[in-house]
């Protein structure tokens, strides 16, 4: 029966992510500490690795039981409150990035890139290992270019696709006694083709990547969510009513 693998939150939004062995969901419908930071610039665009590639030049390393952040980059190492050093983090990070940033919080939803689908996304391991191989990447690289919260275990690759239907629809699913619902396969960004450590990027990946996905996607995947198949993941909503409630490791996944 399909369980949680693993679960990663991203404290602060394109960068480095923590795993957990459980995580609340916010009520919002996001996990709590996911993507719960962002940077942004002085238009108030959001300052991502999309557009700014050197982001994944810069390691962070939490330690949420205290709050605290430490960045390393090119030799340089420091440690922040997130709390109480927003500003001093912001300067750090755009000098880095020679641009001015602030740094904004929301502990309801997160910034998550899509905001009508506010809840973790959700993967399976063996989706994961099969894009790995397809590229002769090791698994932690390839979860770090997709970036999902939820990986399942005990299921075939692309299982995933099970917990979604035809575009406009949703499907009901529980991961231990929390309530989802599966709503759209995820349309990947340039991020999955860069690498995780210097942003580099491999211009034939959404190519490679498509025609693989194409070859291997399941029958039972709703065709209306393909327009294209540069596609990995699902996103989800949780209604308010979840708020408070655990996803942990070993849960059991069941679609209803």
């Amino acid at each position: 029966m399909p369980f949680v693998e693993n679960i990663i939150i991203y404290p602060i939004k394109s960068m480095d992510g923590l795993s957990v062995a459980q995580a609340a969901v916010a009520s919002g419908g996001s996990l709590a500490w996911d993507r719960q930071f962002a940077f942004f610039d002085a238009e108030g665009k959001v300052v991502n690795a999309k557009k700014y590639p050197d982001i994944h030049r810069i390691r962070a390393d939490y330690n949420l039981n205290y709050g605290l952040v430490t960045f390393s980059a090119e030799g340089q190492s420091k440690t922040f409150d997130l709390f109480y050093d927003i500003d001093a983090i912001a300067c750090w990070v755009g000098d880095f990035l020679g641009t001015a940033v602030t740094m904004r919080q929301n502990n309801c939803t997160g910034f998550p890139d899509d905001n009508e689908r506010t809840g973790p996304t959700v993967i399976s391991t063996a989706t994961l290992q099969t894009v790995a191989d397809w590229f002769g990447m090791s698994l932690e690289q390839t979860r770090r270019r997709f970036r999902a919260n939820i990986e399942i275990g005990g299921c075939p690759a692309f299982w995933e696709d099970s917990l979604i239907g035809e575009l406009g629809t949703a499907v009901s699913f529980q991961i231990g006694e929390v309530v989802l619902q599966g709503l759209k396969a995820c349309a990947r960004c340039s991020v999955p083709s860069r690498n995780p450590d210097t942003g580099v990027a491999d211009r034939r990946f959404q190519l490679l990547f498509e025609r693989q996905r194409r070859n291997q996607i399941p029958a039972f995947a709703p065709k209306s969510q393909f327009p294209h198949y540069y596609h990995l993941s699902i996103n989800t909503n949780i209604a308010e009513s979840q708020a408070s409630k655990l996803i942990k490791l070993g849960d059991w996944v069941q679609i209803a």
